[in-house]
């Protein structure tokens, strides 16, 4: 049950470390795109946006939403502002959003160029610092998750009580903390091929 309620932890902290520097909102021309947590990438031509507003998040965090005409909604990626790393410039950008949208729809104003920052948009070198952050990261947490698997495997084979339990239970406890490592020490080799290619 122990190894259970790791595991799930464990993927819940991978999902969002993976998933969060994915994220991105777009503003254009034609309209806004944006991708979340789930990877879907969500899109609406500015013509059929109904509404867009701050939302609750729940846990006291606030994202944007958006309302098509056709009552369907998506939330934006990003700006968002989670009550565990609020983002003290999300009403700045929520602004720049709908600033840029209103100027869209302006026939008197001529095509604006997409806002810079609306998305936090980044340079080529800023989006290399920042990959090699997320891999960082990534290599940490799933190293110290292996580790961490590997500990309480070991010490799940001195726990009192039946003896075949404690083995087979200690043992999945140690593969699975080295297929964690297996994984990290695999997923840094292929990020350092691709960015020396």
């Amino acid at each position: 049950m122990l190894a259970f309620c790791f595991g799930v932890g464990f993927l819940g902290a991978l999902w969002v470390t993976v998933a969060s520097p994915l994220e991105f909102t777009e503003c254009s021309p034609d309209g806004i795109r944006a991708r979340g947590l789930g990877f879907r990438v969500r899109s609406c031509p500015w013509a059929d946006v109904e509404k867009m507003a701050k939302a609750d998040a729940g846990g006291g965090g606030t994202i944007i939403r958006v309302t098509r005409s056709d009552g369907s909604r998506f939330n934006l990626g990003v700006p968002s502002s989670p009550s565990a790393w609020p983002d003290n410039d999300f009403n700045a950008k929520f602004t720049q959003i709908t600033e840029y949208r209103q100027r869209v729809a302006s026939p008197s104003s001529a095509v604006p160029p997409e806002p810079q920052g609306a998305q936090v948009m980044l340079t080529d070198a800023e989006k290399e610092h920042k990959a090699v952050q997320v891999e960082r990261q990534f290599f940490t947490i799933m190293s110290w998750a292996g580790a961490a698997a590997i500990a309480i495997g070991v010490a799940m084979m001195f726990i009192p009580g039946d003896h075949a339990q404690r083995i087979f239970s200690g043992a999945s406890g140690v593969v699975l903390g080295l297929v964690i490592l297996f994984l990290a020490v695999s997923n840094r080799r292929r990020f350092r091929r691709f960015h020396r290619a």
